[in-house]
């Protein structure tokens, strides 16, 4: 019977993702603003320009402000006029913490620009694994007598002033100002935002009032208003719409559904139907995400992520069409361990349900829509990825104390938690839960199939008639619309000369979560060239090749890694499995003594490294060093079902077999999706005499995972020695079935058609598990039964001969091939190959066997030894 340990190395390929800057693995449900719907108070006002405001720096004297639009990757975008770095050599930030940053900057414009009618707009780039709080976007145009407020930095200090628009023109005027402005606006203030009153950015300040010249004062096609309306707009501030800067802009893709809905296809359906049923989840301590599933008279249910509602306070959700619901706390149902939660609410409006897709996810395009937390306006956000769905070691523990088994690319931010998992055509398979920052890895969910599960066990309690669940995989489509979403925000490189290490660094990261392995490693080389102490993007190349089996080439980087980063510990996290590929397992352990040592220094507990090292121990079958070690990882984290799965099959090995069957159970209790830990305990019930209790154990990993070709082999056997042999047969034949490829199957269905008088068949099964497993002995030796059986003496010698030149120790074999050189008249041989069974029996503690060659002894040579 096959033990089944559940492997660690999909799992750290997806947990040693690529570090940008040091690994921070959080939650989605935080935000730096939490905001409540609606106005806000002048002194919250004042504290959001103060947060999204920078002063530039133009060689190195401060000239004017800023204003931070966006995040990504670890960099950040800063809007301010072109007028301020027109004529610089360098430019420079400070941020609100005091922070001087070096910037990369642009000029902003329309595309058929000319030298004098530039739009006073320009770009600047910095990057920093500080969070800074970025503008919330107003999507609509600020109206006339609309309060705004606007900020910049005046003689070195921050100004805010209070105002009205007066203004906004149809057109924009030749260098984009479009917004008209009562508010004192003062030299320095160029480039600081303009906010309204529920604190959304609506442009940025541009022209002071009272100007010099008027020559501004006019369109692009060269139009000019008359004397009076000139008069009128020079008493005004000017400013430019956060719209027409998304027109000059697109690359900065500021509002993401616009380019969804530009491309069209496939996105564009799925981001409507997302939308319809997707909720947005609030309370005091930040934002989280989630989907509409099912619907009863007046009360609707969200699935959603069980961190983002684990604190005892009041929610509400705000519906599709933005109305604001209270979340009675006492309905919210979710269970310890498992990272899901369903919540209602009651409304009388019409909202869409979702249609749940219960299939198993592998290498498809997913959709992740959800809001996001960190921005100060929640803006949502829909992204496309590559969607896996791992078994095993993934499917169960991956992201710590919570087993996540949906591995996705698409791009997740605090307060997506909960959000939707949609396939493409627009069935909800999944939702999310976590998401690395400053690491642009894969980002983590759990499947419908999940919530389904545990529907049936009775924990969310919701009515099956309402859930539409859909059971078909996506039809194939035109997929060219997708394709373009995924590959458009990675298509340019950074500068080959002005890029930097860190900015090769992330778009070689970016260029990997789409697939392109090749050119990603081509941009980590790029990235060391820049900065040769770029310890990541030798850490980054070796996960490439680890995940590519060249075990030699990822060995020397990460040693490259290690030696410019020497106290990183995930490095020799790595390296250490590298080692286990290599089959090089006690370089692996010491490599894993080194990583528990490093984290220790950095004051981490991570029960993942003694959970690997437990592996490595297990190859070198020291058991106890085993059980230690998934005791250390079970310690740290009480949740690590597989820890209990991996402990029991080194108790089982070590004799302990009740002390397995518990370890099992605990597993089973922990996760009972968890098909090895069942299959497992079957095993040991089998080995431990209770057949029937094993039998029920193998049913239920078959029930849960109808593709474990091995529990179906162990309820085969368990069947045969209850007597049961074509159940047995119709058990092994399934395992076949699922995998062609199994030897112990082909064995074991040959032992039932023997025992069933089926020699030829049985023959015929030993013969296929030797074409699979040339060096496996014990099909050679079950052959030599039948062929002995059938009368082929002479076939079964040299059947038994070749498993003993396998396995030199099978005892068996020898007492066989003994008895048929035997009736061959092979006298001596037959005695030689007796003493040697006897032998082998007498040192493996056999007496029964032994004194049973010593009988066939006996009646050979005719005379008592």
């Amino acid at each position: 019977m096959k033990l089944h340990k559940l492997s660690h190395i999909l799992l750290l390929f997806l947990i040693l993702l690529f570090p940008a800057s040091p690994i921070i693995i959080t939650g989605c449900s935080s935000s730096l603003f939490a905001r409540k719907p609606g106005t806000l108070s002048e002194s919250e006002l004042k504290n959001v320009l103060k947060e999204i405001t920078v002063k530039v720096l133009v060689d190195d004297r401060e000239t004017a402000s800023g204003t931070i639009i966006k995040k990504q990757n670890g960099f950040y975008t800063v809007l301010t006029n072109y007028h301020v770095i027109e004529n610089a050599k360098s430019v420079k930030v400070v941020t609100p913490d005091n922070q001087v940053h070096e910037v990369e900057f642009s000029k902003l414009d329309r595309q058929d620009n000319k030298k004098d009618d530039l739009y006073d707009l320009a770009k600047l780039t910095f990057s920093s694994e500080t969070t800074y709080l970025v503008a919330g976007l107003g999507e609509e145009n600020i109206k006339p007598e609309e309060k705004v407020f606007a900020g910049g930095y005046v003689k070195g200090n921050l100004q805010t002033t209070k105002g009205t628009a007066k203004l906004f023109l149809n057109q924009p005027l030749i260098k984009g100002q479009q917004i008209a402005y009562d508010n004192d606006i003062q030299q320095g203030m160029s480039g600081g935002a303009i906010i309204n009153e529920k604190g959304y950015l609506v442009g940025i300040n541009s022209k002071l009032a009272h100007p010099v010249l008027q020559t501004d004062f006019r369109y692009l096609q060269g139009e000019q208003p008359d004397e009076k309306t000139l008069k009128e707009w020079g008493n005004y501030s000017w400013g430019i719409a956060i719209n027409l800067v998304d027109e000059a802009a697109p690359d900065l893709a500021l509002f993401p559904e616009r380019v969804i809905r530009k491309i069209g296809g496939i996105p564009a359906k799925v981001l409507d139907i997302s939308k319809q049923s997707s909720v947005k989840i609030e309370a005091k301590s930040g934002i989280g995400s989630g989907v509409i599933i099912a619907k009863d008279n007046d009360i609707y249910y969200v699935l959603t992520a069980a961190h983002v509602v684990e604190n005892k306070q009041e929610y509400q959700v705000v519906a599709p069409d933005k109305q604001v619901y209270k979340v009675d706390s006492q309905t919210i149902r979710k269970r310890d361990g498992l990272d899901m939660a369903v919540l209602q609410f009651r409304s009388s409006q019409v909202y869409q349900v979702a249609t749940l897709g219960d299939y198993e996810l592998e290498g498809q395009f997913v959709f992740l829509y959800g809001w996001k937390g960190e921005e100060l306006n929640h803006p949502s956000l829909f992204s496309i990825g590559i969607g896996l769905m791992y078994t095993g070691a993934v499917r169960e523990s991956f992201a710590k104390t919570r087993g996540y088994e949906l591995a996705y690319t698409n791009t997740g931010y605090p307060g997506m938690s909960g959000g939707g998992i949609w396939d493409t055509e627009g069935r909800l398979v999944g939702i999310h839960n976590y998401s690395e920052t400053n690491v642009l890895g894969f980002s983590l969910g759990l499947s419908i199939e999940s919530f389904l599960f545990y529907q049936k066990d009775g924990l969310w309690k919701l009515p099956q008639p309402q859930l539409n669940v859909a059971n078909n995989e996506p039809k194939s489509a035109d997929k060219t619309s997708v394709i373009l979403l995924l590959v458009q925000p990675y298509s340019s490189a950074p500068d080959s000369v002005n890029g930097t290490g860190k900015q090769w660094l992330n778009y070689g990261i970016q260029l990997w979560r789409i697939g392109n392995t090749e050119n990603a490693i081509k941009a980590m080389e790029s990235a060391v060239s820049k900065d040769p102490n770029s310890w990541e993007a030798y850490y980054n190349t070796a996960l490439i090749w680890f995940r590519q089996e060249k075990y030699d080439l990822a060995l020397n980087t990460i040693n490259t890694a290690i030696r410019e980063q020497p106290t990183f510990y995930r490095s020799y996290l790595l390296k250490g499995l590298i080692f286990q590929q290599l089959k090089q397992y006690k370089n692996g352990v010491e490599a894993l003594n080194q990583a528990i040592l490093e984290a220790e220094k950095d004051k981490e507990k991570d029960f993942l490294l003694y959970g690997v090292r437990g592996e490595l121990f297990s190859k070198l079958k020291k058991y106890q060093e085993v059980i230690a070690d998934y005791n250390q990882a079970i310690t740290i984290n009480p949740q690590y079902a597989i820890a209990y799965n991996n402990r029991g099959i080194a108790k089982s090995e070590s004799g302990d077999k009740k002390g397995a069957i518990d370890d099992y159970t605990q597993a089973i209790t922990i996760n009972p999706q968890l098909a090895e830990a069942y299959n497992n305990r079957g095993n040991a019930k089998s080995e431990s005499g209770d057949k029937k209790g094993a039998i029920d154990d193998y049913t239920q990993a078959i029930t849960i995972n109808p593709q474990l070709a091995e529990a179906y082999t162990s309820r085969g056997i368990a069947k045969s020695e209850l007597g049961d042999k074509k159940g047995a047969i119709d058990d092994y034949t399934q395992a076949i079935t699922i995998n062609p490829q199994y030897v112990q199957a082909y064995t074991s269905r040959g032992i039932a058609k023997f025992d069933l008088g089926d020699k030829k068949g049985a023959i015929d099964d030993y013969t296929q598990a030797i074409t699979i497993s040339p060096q496996f002995a014990e099909p050679h030796y079950n052959r030599g039964n039948s062929k002995y059986e059938l009368g082929d003496k002479k076939g079964a010698i040299d059947d038994y001969t070749q498993a003993i030149t396998i396995n030199p120790q099978l005892a068996e074999a020898y007492t066989n091939r003994g008895f048929a050189k035997s009736e061959l008249g092979d006298k001596k041989g037959a005695i030689k190959d007796l003493e040697a069974a006897k032998q082998l029996y007498q040192q493996q503690g056999n007496t029964q066997n032994a004194q049973k060659a010593e009988e066939l002894l006996k009646k050979i040579t005719g005379f008592i030894k």
